[in-house]
């Protein structure tokens, strides 16, 4: 891969959401379908996703999180979008933040709208646990940015890859002996993106998206002699079946 001296990438799949205490950014939903996970935190293994067995009687109940596809835009830290890059990330809530989306998405369908048609100012309250307060900006503005083709594979690589950001998966053979493995060196419980390329089914005629092994924040540019078609409001619903 080549890139330019200062350029950063992420050794994951897919880049996880994470704020500093009073930090604001401006995100927008990409689609209704999210990823429900449980998980369970194991000392010098990391976090696994419960498979109802013996890792629970190990380690009590699991936690709950929600995974939402999500695009962050450049913002001036307050309420101002400033540029046209697109920066994909995962957007991981605990229950109290995900009631609070639901509430505004059944206050904007009364409405005749939606949450996922929508800007949202996120700024994080606490940053141990990422605990987060959301205010509704505008209409979204990526869909005005980005093209239908790009929307296709980020949702596809998002549907293949979202619930691997949250913790290794497991079965009961593979915990006893990633538990034997405790104490005989670093354990990595997510995947890199080396990894995730070859967990994506056989059968699956298109590739990962370039931007995604690309710097971590690409520009998306559309030449203006030939245009890419951008995903309008009219068919905004039918993208996400």
């Amino acid at each position: 891969m080549l890139a330019k001296f200062g350029d950063v990438v992420s050794a994951f799949a897919i880049e996880k959401l994470t704020m500093a205490k009073n930090q604001k950014v401006i995100v927008s939903l990409l689609s209704e379908n999210i990823v429900i996970t449980k998980t369970h935190f194991i000392p010098d293994v990391g976090f696994i996703h419960c498979f109802e067995g013996k890792c629970c009687e190990d380690h009590g109940l699991p936690s709950v999180r929600y995974g939402l596809h999500v695009v962050k835009y450049q913002s001036d830290g307050g309420i101002n979008i400033v540029g046209d890059q697109l920066e994909f990330m995962l957007l991981a809530i605990g229950q109290k933040d995900y009631k609070n989306l639901l509430t505004k998405d059944q206050i904007l369908k009364q409405q005749g709208s939606s949450l996922v048609k929508k800007d949202l100012l996120v700024t994080c309250v606490d940053e141990q646990y990422q605990n987060k307060t959301f205010d509704i900006l505008g209409d979204a503005r990526w869909r005005k940015i980005l093209s239908k083709e790009e929307f296709r594979d980020k949702m596809e690589y998002f549907t293949n890859n979202a619930e691997r950001v949250f913790g290794r998966v497991v079965d009961s053979d593979s915990y006893t002996k990633l538990i034997e493995q405790m104490g005989a060196g670093p354990v990595v419980d997510r995947q890199t993106i080396d990894q995730a390329k070859k967990a994506l089914p056989a059968s699956s005629s298109r590739p990962a998206p370039k931007s995604l092994s690309a710097p971590k924040k690409p520009e998306i540019e559309v030449p203006a002699e030939q245009p890419a078609e951008v995903v309008s409001a009219d068919d905004f619903d039918d993208l996400l079946d």
